[in-house]
């Protein structure tokens, strides 16, 4: 369970009010749902007891505005009535600062209780079209009106703990209760005063008074287990020291880590209050297989009070048939809106063909009348009479703004026209002399018919949407109620599998009582402590970037500091840049700076050193008659009876491999055959007198290698360099290492393997593909080395690809693996960023009538390709399915297996793993640890099942067999991802085409070379576009030489400033510069000497002056333009004052964005740390870093 954030946006038909009464409800309920209070066993510090009061209890509101408001304390009706008018504008103190659209809301509720939206011509007509295009005639006395509001009006954080922290407070006593109950919100709010509230400020970066208000709720939406959390709300208003009110900004939302940074500190916090309360339930530190940590090498994941296992597996029953539930809802929303989004591609598409008959006169204004009628001039009594249109002018980018015209002849050209309010009417002015200025203007008033039954049938169409999004909205708030969940849970236990799981779930309000949880004898530590090398580490494992966030999180989840967590991240970042440890990169957003390890950058400069040194130190084992060997051993019965015989490229790697280099890199397109040269090198080597290990990021790679080729040590690399480092295995001068996959190692790795055989004289040859999956590690080694010309000019590339046996299997793997471009460097790059080459296979895989597309939801696509893969004539072992995201994999694997057992293709008694999942005799698996027995990424068939000892027996697809009880991390494997997937062969796949961060363009590579003769592409009708464009993505690795470049530029030997960083302090200036250039013109002649629109629109920004009437204006200009007229003193003052607070502004932001960068020759550079804009608001002593 993390943190949640998420913007609360007032809309058509949202109610603010019905959101808060729904927590007033949920908070009423805490008492009610799974057990009940003793209402008297509640004493306050005075020993008197407690009347309980659901708003004291399970409610808190403060803040400085709410403060000043007396709305702070804790909640009640008419406090929550107050602050929902503070936060849509209907407060006193909001009133006119709110933003809303200019446009009135109608709206009448239907048969079926919807609110439905109807236009001034429906009224007029008195019937409206439903979304069928049915005509639906209604009561005109029935309509509604109200302002269309679109705006934020607060931001919902919700805070959740592990699931035992529920359990553990569902079985206290009233008083351990009441006082968990409290240490949460009192927890949430210090949330707020030592986070959120330093980060509020208005989008200039002015802080101010803010407030805030939380629910506690004790239950979740399900009859199956208590869920305590807290819901807590941001209004988003703020309050400046001059009284404006504005709206509250926080761009650190959007930045990286910050979800986690909040998360973690909060519980952090948590964990300190609890253990000082509750001394019997101690809590501990668990990791992502949720055991607890015992160990110095386990990863903390989250934290848990400290039950036994039997009480762990109890408590994960019940999560995991509220899992289930959660799953089965998200996928009937996810099928929804597949069916909406079909339905309005349809109504869109319909739009924008009547879109372009439009046609409009540019120099007329066109627009719908909405009003008209005589008046004072200007509205203003001091005019006389004259006659005005109101219109909603239609603006050249589909647009409209409403303009008022004023002139008596209006009159005349209203009553000539014979336009009805709604009409869309053109006005066209005229005078008979233009050169005499009071000659009266001549008007022309006509109703664009054509235009406007185009516009009216747009109207139509876009209100069909209106409903459609309207039902859609309705049926999705529905899902979320408890009646619909226990209707799910309803389906969910009647289905044919879930018994087991039912079994051990508990309905009744007394659910503690009856899991009966108890503390562990032994629990596991309450968290594990980090040094700071460790967490950089940790941090930089993935990604060469840190961030603030991201080690507070770390901080956080090491020590228990809480808040201080942050402090804590400042200081050792300011030491850390000191000491050259970390160095600044640049600003990932407007509050974060990326920071990154010289460490990192060093090693990957000395991997490509290192593979220089190789390459150039002569081998003084050599085998000269390469091509000879080759020959002998493809002579064996085990090759010639086959017909495996090496092409000129193969040759060429294998002669490599026994060159007189110590360094090799052979890079080679899928189905190649990489594996079967490698096989024959290690025959070649064995007679010679070789030692050959092969070596892999994976399990699953090292093992095929195993199986594969005749290699003396078979490893992972992390297992190779453990080893190596214990001493285990020593390598010598006549060792040969073979790297397979070469591209999936990281920096740190590879820099410790490089060594390790340069220290040893070994050999090394690098095999791998840097358009498959590259490493999930920091770095992209394998590129860089491709990179560097020299390594270059000595790699040996296969590009002869024999896997495919098919015409268009084979045109597929090249297109999609670059054949024709892939030893050009430069070509090969351009192509890949175009992305022209995914666009082929696309269309190539569609000639063939391979993709299937014609879906509306994932339901359907699902059943489709699951009945398609179940279908197939292959084998299980010669068939793959690939799906993006282990969320879809489930959800196919269920389905495939579903559909099995209806054939009777897996049968007997499941066996059933520690995580609730279901295995029969005749499933495909595969393991995801390692252990003695087996390895990640090992698959194989279920061949026996025992009923009476729950052993298992699966034969591996390495053909061995063996017998488990109860094996660790066993998963189905119908469907499997990309990375799963890279080193297979299969005679046909299967694709899920899914629109996810996981695509891209290496990922796709994978998929579509995998199959010897088929490659089939399912997805939905509304997706499959956008599939496409995810896999013309780049994998996003960063090279860190071109960083080392960027933070030590070439040839620079003198002391300069960072270009990048001189001209936004240059933009600074002349932003200042502007401002007092335009404070002095207006306080000398007020506004009739500006004509720069630039100027003008600085001061509008920065309301120094306002083109707008509006009720908190500082003074609308236009009329001074107009008149020719200087505006009063006091308008002068106000706008010298409001300048000088800019530029002050603008000064801080110019201060603490100045980043200096001092590069010397032979010297790394040093680069004081760059902070965020607001930070100049928090502490002094980061202003004097930032000076410094």
């Amino acid at each position: 369970m993390g943190v949640a954030i998420n913007n609360i946006n007032y809309k058509n038909g949202y109610d603010f009010n019905k959101y808060l009464s729904s927590h007033v409800l949920d908070i009423e309920q805490n008492i009610d749902m799974h057990q009940e209070y003793l209402m008297k066993g509640i004493t306050a510090t005075n020993n008197v007891a407690v009347e309980i009061d659901t708003f004291k209890m399970f409610t808190r509101s403060g803040g400085e505005l709410l403060d000043a408001l007396n709305l702070s304390g804790y909640l009640d009706r008419n406090k929550l009535n107050e602050i929902s008018k503070l936060c849509v504008g209907e407060h006193e103190l909001t009133k006119g600062f709110k933003k809303q659209k200019n446009k009135i809301y109608r709206s009448i509720v239907d048969a079926d209780g919807d609110e439905v939206e109807v236009k001034l011509k429906d009224i007029k007509r008195g019937w409206y079209k439903d979304e069928l295009g049915n005509r639906v005639a209604f009561n005109v006395k029935q309509v509604k009106e109200s302002s269309h509001l679109t705006m934020k009006v607060g931001t919902e954080i919700v805070l959740t703990q592990d699931a035992t922290f529920s359990f553990a407070i569902a079985g206290m006593n009233p008083q351990d209760r009441y006082d968990a109950e409290q240490i949460i919100q009192d927890t949430a709010m210090e949330v707020y005063d030592n986070i959120f509230k330093d980060m509020l400020h208005d989008k200039y970066f002015n802080k101010g008074k803010t407030g805030v208000f939380l629910f506690y709720h004790n239950d979740s939406r399900n009859p199956l287990s208590p869920s305590s959390h807290v819901h807590m709300v941001i209004p988003n208003v703020i309050q400046l020291a001059d009284g404006t009110i504005r709206a509250v900004e926080m761009p650190e939302m959007r930045d990286k880590n910050f979800h986690d940074m909040i998360d973690m500190q909060y519980k952090s916090r948590l964990i300190q209050r609890w253990n000082e309360r509750f001394k019997d339930l101690p809590v501990e530190a668990y990791d992502k297989d949720r055991q607890r940590i015992t160990s110095p090498t386990q990863e903390v994941k989250d934290f848990r009070v400290a039950y036994d296992e039997e009480s762990l597996r109890k408590i994960h029953d019940q999560s995991v048939a509220d899992e289930l539930i959660n799953k089965y809802i998200k996928y009937q929303k996810d099928d929804m809106r597949g069916v909406v989004d079909s339905k309005l591609k349809i109504v869109d598409q319909e739009i924008v063909e009547l879109t372009k008959k439009l046609s409009f006169e540019d120099k007329l204004p066109t627009g719908t009348l909405i009003s008209h009628g005589e008046d004072n001039y200007f509205f203003d009594a001091k005019n006389t009479k004259s006659y005005y249109v109101k219109l909603s002018v239609r603006k050249p980018d589909g647009k409209e703004k409403e303009q008022i015209y004023w002139g008596v002849d209006l009159k005349r050209a209203i009553e000539s026209s014979k336009s009805n309010i709604g009409d869309l009417v053109v006005l066209e002015k005229s005078k008979s002399d233009p050169k005499n200025p009071k000659e009266k203007s001549t008007f022309n008033i006509s109703v664009d018919h054509k235009n406007m039954e185009i516009l009216n049938s747009i109207d139509d169409l876009e209100v069909k949407m209106a409903r459609i999004n309207k039902k859609y909205s309705n049926q999705i708030a529905y899902m979320g109620t408890t009646k619909h969940r226990n209707k799910v849970w309803k389906v969910i236990k009647e289905r044919k599998k879930g018994g087991s799981i039912i079994n051990k779930t508990i309905e009744n309000k007394k659910i503690h009582e009856a899991l009966a949880p108890k503390i562990a004898v032994d629990p596991g530590i309450g968290m594990k402590e980090k040094k700071f090398l460790e967490i950089i580490e940790t941090l930089t494992s993935t990604t060469p970037y840190i961030n603030k966030n991201a080690l507070v999180y770390e901080i956080a989840k090491s020590s228990p500091v809480g808040f201080n967590a942050q402090k804590m991240a400042d200081e050792l970042i300011a030491k850390s840049l000191e000491s050259e440890l970390l160095v600044a990169t640049g600003t990932l957003s407007k509050t974060q700076t990326a920071y990154t390890t010289w460490e990192l950058i060093n090693k990957e400069y000395e991997n490509i050193e290192l593979m220089k040194k190789l390459h150039n130190t002569e081998q003084k084992y050599k085998i000269y008659n390469v091509k000879k060997e080759i020959d002998l051993v493809e002579d064996k019965p085990e090759y010639k009876d086959k017909g495996i015989k090496s092409n000129k490229e193969q040759i060429e790697m294998i002669e490599s491999v026994f060159s007189d280099r110590k360094g090799q890199i052979c890079i080679g397109l899928p189905g190649t055959g990489k594996s079967l040269s490698i096989k024959i090198c290690t025959e070649i080597a064995h007679k010679h007198g070789f030692r050959t290990i092969g070596c892999a990021f994976t399990n699953k790679v090292s093992t095929a290698l195993d199986d594969e080729t005749l290699c003396d040590v078979v490893k992972t690399v992390d297992k190779l360099l453990h080893d190596i480092e214990s001493g285990k295995l020593k390598l010598n001068g006549n060792d040969i290492v073979f790297v397979d996959e070469a591209s999936q190692i990281g920096t740190r790795q590879y820099n410790k393997l490089l060594n390790a055989v340069v220290d040893a004289k070994a050999k090394i040859v690098l095999i791998g593909d840097p358009n498959q999956i590259n490493s999930i590690n920091t770095g992209n080694t394998l590129n860089e080395f491709l990179r560097d010309s020299e390594i270059r000019d000595n790699v040996v590339f296969l590009t002869d690809i024999r896997r495919q046996k098919n015409e268009t299997a084979l045109t597929v793997a090249e297109t999609s693996s670059l054949k024709e471009v892939y030893k050009d460097e430069a070509t090969f790059r351009r192509v890949k960023k175009e992305g022209s080459h995914v666009e082929k296979v696309f269309t190539l895989l569609e000639q063939a009538g391979c993709v299937h597309n014609k879906f509306i939801t994932n339901t359907e696509t699902i059943e489709a390709i699951s009945k398609a893969y179940i279908n197939n004539v292959n084998d299980y072992k010669d068939k793959l399915l690939i799906a993006a995201t282990n969320e879809s994999i489930d959800r196919i694997n269920d389905k495939i297996q579903d559909r099995r057992i209806e054939l009777g293709q897996v049968v007997g008694k499941p066996y059933i793993a520690e995580d609730s999942k279901f295995f029969y005799k005749g499933d495909r698996i595969v393991m995801e640890k390692n252990t003695k027995e087996y390895k990640n990424g090992d698959f194989g068939t279920i061949t026996n099942i025992d009923p009476t000892t729950n052993k298992i027996t699966i034969e591996f697809d390495n053909s061995k067999t063996k017998t488990f009880d109860n094996p660790k991390k066993i998963k189905l494997s119908y469907g499997i991802t990309a990375e799963k997937a890279q080193g297979l062969t299969t005679n046909d796949t299967l694709v899920y085409g899914e629109a996810s961060q996981n695509v891209d363009q290496e990922r796709l590579n994978v998929i579509v070379t995998r199959a010897r003769f088929n490659t089939h592409f399912f997805a939905t009708s509304s997706e499959y576009e956008a599939v496409k464009d995810a896999c013309k993505r780049e994998s996003s690795k960063e090279s860190l030489i071109d960083l080392r470049n960027r933070l030590i530029p070439k040839n620079t030997t003198i002391t300069q400033q960072s270009i990048n960083e001189v001209k936004p302090n240059l933009v600074v200036q002349n932003k200042i510069e502007q401002t007092n250039k335009l404070t002095q013109e207006v306080l000398k002649n007020g506004l009739s000497n500006i004509k720069d629109n630039t100027l003008l629109n600085r001061l509008e920004k920065f309301r120094l002056v306002d083109g707008r009437p509006r009720q908190h204006q500082v003074f609308n200009y236009k009329p001074y333009m107009a008149n020719y007229k200087k505006p009063p003193q006091a308008i002068l003052n106000q706008i010298t004052a409001k300048a000088k607070m800019i530029n002050a502004t603008e000064n801080r932001m110019m201060n603490v964005n100045d980043l200096r960068v001092k590069t010397i020759e032979n010297k790394k550079p040093e680069i004081s740390t760059v902070m965020k804009p607001t930070d100049i608001y928090k502490k002094k002593q980061t202003m004097k870093m930032t000076q410094k």
